[in-house]
């Protein structure tokens, strides 16, 4: 742009020389374009501020000189102190040559001297499992008290002795929340009495709530609501015991019903707090604080009402126009849905049917996958497809009147949803057309609200084509973490569409229906995020990733071609330079080998099985996982077709690749050694006889075993471990490892491994892997000379698993007794009269320990599981009749029976 000088622009010569004192020789571009009304953004120091000083400097340069009590000539308004502090530097510079004095006037006080901690994002900062370099902004903090502050002419004393004694509550305040910090958590637990109040509050009780509600300064409310959010979450171990007595105890309160007390009064004065405060930076702190203590806090086991009260304002704030609050009171609902046990009360506020509530638990966990997805589709089946014409008209089509979130004839849709959807563009309501909220966070915390429901599936089951339609309009905007958040909401819905579908016995057609023309809405802008290459690599994975939960169902229910389409770029994908996309994309493919339409596919499963081991040589450690658990996933469906003869197999060369690999991996990274050493044992039970004919495959048999024993003994992670046990049992199931194996006697590493780990580990979880993995041979020669060891084992087992190293371990317990009596009962049912006279010699100085347990384990089995422990009884009774162990087997038969209710309760 030309330079123009100041000369002609009908500014006095005396001004301009005054001008180029300040290093202003040629107008500036703002200057340049001047007008009534403009927006000006240029660089710093370009001469912004002195443009519009310029049209007010000029006149009073001109005008004769002023009288005392003449003035002001010119007022100039800022927004803020600092913009104020800028204009009086500027104005000092240029008035000094023409000698025009002014004074800059603000109220408050200096940002330097508001020192406060401020507690942002709770969510995700205490997420980080901070060891305290999170909250070290208070260490250096200073207060000044000295009387400079302020000058008589500004204020009198009492507004001094005022602000004096707002600052000592404030140290006092930020004194606390450093000592939270710094003390031991269990020490500074002893102190809660002290600072919270209990069921006998009063209105002048001493307590941190109490300066949330009743102190004049926001910085003093602020202050003491940081308090109590690092005291509540340091404090989170202890909290869980607290509950709400059922009744009343007059001579003894216990502990924790106490503890449960006082956390009912916390909340009730949080939320006096909500509804009494008007200050939005409060307001904000007290959200995030609410944040924190929900979750600390057991809600079922406390009386019902506690979050009807609290959410009742934060509803409310919702729908705030200060977009931080909004953001604040959308973080407090998607915890509150994110509690562990959900309870009745939060389910109804929020809209989740009770159905769910009794069904929420690991059944689909539990169920068996591979029996899961042996679905078979009738070919001649029509396949449920809607254009895209109808699918975006249905997305369009309200769902009820105005201030309602649905009709009287359609689902009704909660509201927490609906607030949701509308800040993310989808119009619920026909007579309010929504847009996306301007402001990013409200956009990602909805988002974030969304994740949280999908692990309460009735909420969005209804509704899944309005949520594809906010889905949409995220991936479709401009700011990259609002995508890719997206993303991850996809992955999570995706997820519980398809355990829905898997953990009914009978799939809805409805249900069915709404899940395909939901991956129908959404499988065109999924699939142009992957093919995109300048797209983010993080979200082309989390892409790959939610087709990777596309589940069964839905995969057969679309068309040929779209099928193919989906396997081709998934297949592409896994040539992908980011290793987080092809490692992704190797997942999704390994998990849709257990489809029908794909099982028996050798040239796709082949292909798979070449990406997955090109990828285990990546030398980042997330691909390796990823790839890990993909060659385990592709090996569980090999075992499912070893089964099926009309299934063509893999070819020998592939297998070795496939186990060498894994023999590799199960001395990697402990996250990769976990899912190896499961490939490991699915490759051992498909060895054939031919196999063990071949010197190479006895070797890489002899370092299978190895690997798998030094994973049970020596690796201190846990998870690796339990694979291990389970990946041992499957070794075990192929009977030719005790015919054709016995070659590399692998049974002396293996039993001993295993006894040791069931008696000693601290982890019952491993503990009741080992156990059944030491059930799983039904022939009593394959045990050896191992048959009385193992069985001692499991004895000195059942006797230790009383002891408890960590408290944790006791929710497992009974799930451990019931194994091995389990495991025992098997033992009793091969054992033959050889054996008896050992196992009651082993028996008999245990004997006390182990018929306690095993009459618990009776009285509570279920009558399902009870029949192999009568199959025992049976066959011990069989025995008795023989005189040569006649002893041995009644000493066996009194300690495995119940006698308060006869044999095994039946």
């Amino acid at each position: 742009m030309q330079h123009l000088t100041f000369q002609g622009s009908g500014i006095s010569d005396r001004d301009c020389r005054c001008l180029r004192g300040v290093n202003h020789s040629n107008s500036d571009p703002v200057a340049r374009l001047a007008s009534r009304y403009m927006v000006g953004i240029t660089k710093t120091g370009s001469g912004k501020t002195l443009s519009y000083l310029l049209p007010a400097l000029m006149p009073i340069d001109e005008q004769s000189r002023l009288r005392r009590g003449d003035g002001p000539i010119a007022l100039i308004l800022a927004p803020t102190r600092e913009l104020a502090q800028q204009i009086k530097q500027v104005t000092d510079d240029f008035g000094r040559a023409i000698k025009i004095k002014n004074i800059c006037l603000f109220g408050g006080s200096a940002k330097r001297r508001s020192s406060y901690l401020v507690l942002d994002e709770a969510d995700q900062m205490l997420a980080l499992k901070s060891n305290g370099s999170t909250f070290t902004t208070t260490a250096h903090a200073a207060y000044r008290t000295s009387d400079s502050d302020f000058s008589e002419s500004e204020s009198s004393r009492a507004q001094i002795d005022r602000h004096k004694l707002s600052k000592l509550r404030l140290t006092a305040l930020t004194l606390v929340s450093t000592i939270a910090q710094t003390v031991e958590k269990k020490v500074m637990f002893g102190y809660w009495h002290a600072l919270f109040p209990d069921e006998s509050r009063t209105p002048a009780t001493v307590s941190l709530l109490n300066c949330v509600l009743k102190d004049p300064s926001p910085k003093c409310r602020i202050a003491a609501i940081q308090a109590i959010s690092f005291m509540v979450y340091k404090s989170k171990p202890f909290l869980i015991q607290a509950e709400s007595g059922k009744k009343a105890s007059v001579s003894f309160t216990p502990f924790s019903v106490a503890l449960g007390n006082m956390i009912t009064e916390m909340y009730e004065m949080i939320t006096q707090a909500l509804a009494d405060e008007s200050d939005y930076s409060v307001l904000t702190q007290i959200l995030k604080c609410l944040t924190v203590f929900i979750q600390a806090t057991p809600f079922h086991r406390l009386k019902r009402g506690i979050v009807t009260k609290f959410v009742r304002f934060v509803r409310i704030l919702t729908r705030h126009k200060d977009p931080t609050i909004k953001v604040g009171a959308l973080m407090v609902m998607g915890f509150l849905i994110s509690v562990s046990e959900m309870t009745p009360e939060i389910a109804d506020i929020v809209g989740i049917p009770k159905t769910e509530i009794t069904n929420k638990s690991s059944e689909t966990r539990k169920k068996n996958t591979t029996e899961a997805l042996s679905v078979q589709f009738d070919d001649e089946e029509e396949e449920l497809m809607q254009s895209d014409e109808e699918l975006e008209s249905a997305v369009q089509t309200p769902d009820a009147p105005e201030g309602e979130a649905s009709s009287s004839s359609g689902p009704k849709m909660s509201w927490l949803l609906q607030i949701a959807l509308e800040n993310l563009g989808v119009t619920i309501n026909q007579y309010k057309v929504a847009t996306p909220s301007v402001v990013m966070p409200v956009r990602m915390e909805c988002l974030q609200v969304l994740s949280a429901m999908a692990s309460h599936y009735s909420l969005l089951a209804d509704h899944l084509l309005l949520v594809a339609a906010a889905l949409k309009n995220s991936f479709n905007d401009a700011i990259p973490e609002i995508k890719l958040y997206a993303g991850r909401v996809l992955d999570l819905i995706g997820h519980a569409i398809n355990t829905s579908l898997l953990v009914k016995v009978t799939i809805d057609p409805d249900e069915l229906n709404t899940s395909v023309d939901f991956w129908v809405t959404m499988l065109p802008i999924v699939t142009e995020q992957i093919q995109d290459i300048q797209q983010n690599a993080s979200l082309r994975g989390i892409c790959c990733d939610a087709l990777g939960n596309l589940g069964v169902h839905v995969f057969e229910k679309l068309p040929r071609d779209r099928q193919i389409v989906l396997v081709s770029l998934l297949t592409g994908c896994t040539f992908d330079e980011d290793s987080g996309v092809s490692s992704a994309a190797v997942r999704a493919l390994s998990v849709y080998i257990l489809f029908p339409s794909l099982r028996d596919n050798i040239c796709y499963i082949e292909n798979t099985i070449e990406a997955i081991l090109r990828i285990m040589k990546d030398p980042n450690v997330a691909a390796r996982v990823k790839a890990s658990w993909s060659l385990g996933n592709i090996t569980d469906a090999l075992v499912l077709n070893s089964s099926d003869p009309s299934v063509e197999k893999v070819s020998d060369a592939m297998m070795k690749a496939i186990l060498e690999a894994a023999i590799v991996a199960a001395g990697d990274n402990d996250k990769v050694r976990c899912n190896s050493v499961r490939t490991v044992g699915n490759m051992l039970r498909m060895l054939k006889v031919e196999h063990f004919s071949q010197s190479v495959w006895l070797e890489l048999c002899q370092k299978s075993v190895e690997k798998l024993v030094q994973n049970i003994l020596s690796s201190n992670n846990v998870k690796v471990k339990w694979n291990a046990c389970y990946a041992i049992g499957n070794v075990m199931r192929n009977d030719l490892m005790f015919s054709e194996g016995s070659r590399i006697d692998w049974q002396k590493q293996i039993f001993p491994a295993i006894c040791q780990i069931v008696i000693n580990s601290n982890n019952f979880k491993v503990r009741i892997n080992a156990s059944a993995a030491l059930s799983v041979i039904n022939v009593r020669s394959h045990y050896g000379i191992y048959f009385v060891t193992v069985w001692s084992s499991l004895l000195k087992a059942l006797e230790q698993s009383d002891n408890l190293v960590d408290y944790n371990e006791y929710k497992h317990r009974d799930n451990l007794q019931e194994q091995l009596c389990l495991s025992l009962s098997h033992f009793l049912r091969l054992a033959s009269k050889e054996d008896l006279p050992a196992m009651a010699g082993e028996l008999l100085p245990l004997f006390d320990a182990v018929q306690q347990n095993w009459d618990r384990v009776v009285n509570r089995i279920l009558p399902e599981k009870s029949a192999k422990l009568m199959e025992a009884h049976v066959k011990l009774q069989e025995s008795a009749r023989n005189p040569e162990v006649k002893s041995a087997v009644q000493m066996i038969l009194k300690c495995f029976r119940n006698e308060g209710q006869g044999l095994y309760g039946f």
